[in-house]
């Protein structure tokens, strides 16, 4: 029977069945039936298209390979017989760069791939042109990201204009890329009305454009994946809420939570069982190494239950304007940070937003500070040490390399103690201080050691009615390049100089 005779429907079944079998062959074959079997069988043929031979790589379809994604890609421009890019319905942008890398010193396949109205989609290195046709020139570099963004952003572009032009959906419900930019992401979402799934390497492209335009123009979106960075900035109320929506993600290696600053939330107004939860799924993290919280108010019960966790050593611990919590929970807390034994990086800015928190109320946290034996960073800009902690920290932290703090009013004898920290590399003091030119120059000597060559000292607050003269702040500074071959730098808590510039501005006005 002749094959016009069939109904539509016969052909499209039977299609469809081959389809979902992975029977590329006899759906080819179809194809060569009639123009009218054609249409049907191309298109079933390009919906699976991820799963044929010819998109493993493998090199006996290496010629395959590049014809399928040629036609893919010319299709966008319509210089092919059917629309093939509005058939696919699972976009790899992976496996496209996996493509041109095997082809980026081939110049035969070269030439096949960007041959004829594909050499607009050719991106080079350093601007240069069209590879010569000597059989011995080097072929000038592929740039094959820039390559891969011309040719996603010509089908995605054309995808939404037949769209728009036919009022119909098309197929692609799924898109895939090692590395796209995140400023053309929310452009390529919003062109796709039927996307249901993402699937990136890097987490850190998904910024608001990319959630505003899942959220405005691809109604049926039902999952997301990325393989590194789950890094949280800026959360509205909304997604701090849904902290316990990722129960899943338990391979996290860094995790940052940063509530936004002009939205805040505490989170003890939630319903206890959602911080339960939270807690519960980042102590499943086994692999966390690097936590950072930042804005969290109410969040002591989830830092606690982390820090105390059996299953989490972290090597690295930022915790920002967190607001302190009741005393029986800050007592907690700081207790438990003296369980990560691990730690070598430790930054804590404890502020309401007024006034700096006092680490002196809260011994647990000293005691804490130094059983960390590893400690290589501490950073306490926003801490209030006494200079008892100051020295307490000095000499129970041997590894320490880079020490940051704040606190009470210090004076000379407090760099004898200081200068004792065999490792230290970084020093700044943001406490102020009343240090003598004597007590600078012996400070000097005293850090004069192979360990801490290079050192950087950074005095902030410097009280500027005993100001150093020019003369003699130019000696402190040559004394340190000299000797422990490193580097003093001196600023002042109302510098004279200063002051006497604004009287006099006020008087000229």
């Amino acid at each position: 029977m002749d094959s016009s005779a069939l109904p539509q429907e016969i052909f499209l079944l039977l299609c469809e069945e081959l389809a979902a079998r992975r029977d590329f062959g006899t759906l080819f074959n179809c194809a060569l039936v009639s123009r009218r079997f054609a249409s049907i069988a191309l298109e079933q043929i390009y919906s699976v298209q991820e799963y044929s031979p010819a998109s493993t790589g493998d090199a006996v379809y290496k010629l395959e390979w590049l014809q399928l994604w040629r036609s893919i890609i010319l299709s966008s421009i319509k210089k092919t017989a059917y629309a093939y890019c509005v058939y696919v319905r699972s976009l790899s942008l992976g496996n496209l760069e996996e493509c041109l890398q095997d082809i980026t010193r081939d110049k035969n396949a070269r030439d096949i791939f960007f041959g004829g109205a594909m050499e607009q989609f050719l991106v080079l290195r350093e601007g240069l042109g069209l590879f010569a046709d000597a059989e011995e020139a080097q072929l000038p570099s592929l740039d094959t990201k820039a390559t891969i963004v011309k040719c996603a952003d010509s089908i995605t572009k054309y995808i939404k204009r037949l769209a728009d032009d036919t009022g119909t959906a098309v197929s692609l419900a799924h898109l895939e890329g090692t590395s796209i930019p995140h400023d053309i992401l929310p452009t390529w979402i919003a062109r796709l009305g039927t996307l249901t799934s993402l699937r990136i390497r890097d987490g850190s492209v998904l910024g608001v454009e990319a959630a505003s335009a899942i959220a405005e123009c691809c109604p049926r979106f039902v999952d997301l994946t990325c393989f590194y960075c789950l890094v949280l900035r800026n959360l509205t109320p909304q997604a701090m809420k849904a902290l316990n929506s990722f129960p899943d993600c338990t391979s996290l290696e860094k995790l940052l939570i940063e509530n936004d600053l002009y939205n805040l939330v505490n989170l003890t107004d939630y319903p206890g069982g959602m911080l339960d939860e939270v807690s519960a799924w980042i102590c499943k993290c086994k692999s966390l190494r690097d936590l950072s919280f930042s804005h969290f108010i109410g969040s002591h019960p989830v830092i606690g239950d982390i820090l105390n966790s059996p299953n989490i050593r972290l090597t690295s611990l930022s915790i920002i304007s967190i607001h302190s919590g009741t005393e029986p929970e800050d007592t907690a807390t700081w207790t438990a940070l003296g369980f990560q034994e691990h730690l070598e990086s430790l930054t804590l800015g404890l502020h309401d937003g007024t006034a700096n928190f006092l680490i002196e109320a809260k011994p647990p946290l000293v005691d804490s500070i130094c059983r960390l034996k590893n400690m290589v960073s501490l950073n306490l800009m926003q801490v209030h040490l006494t200079e008892e902690e100051v020295e307490r920290i000095a000499a129970e932290l041997p590894n320490l390399s880079e020490f940051s703090f704040s606190g009470e009013l210090l004076e000379d004898h407090a760099l004898l103690h200081l200068s004792s920290i065999p490792k230290l590399k970084l020093l700044c003091i943001n406490s102020l201080t009343r240090f003598s030119f004597d007590g600078l120059y012996q400070f000097g000597y005293w850090l004069m050691d192979p360990d801490r060559t290079g050192i950087k000292v950074d005095i902030l607050n410097q009280l500027g009615d005993i100001k150093f003269s020019p003369s003699e702040y130019d000696q402190l500074q040559k004394h340190f390049i000299k000797h422990p071959k490193g580097r003093l730098e001196i600023t002042y808590f109302m510098d004279p100089d200063e002051l006497h510039e604004i009287d006099f501005s006020d008087v000229s006005d």
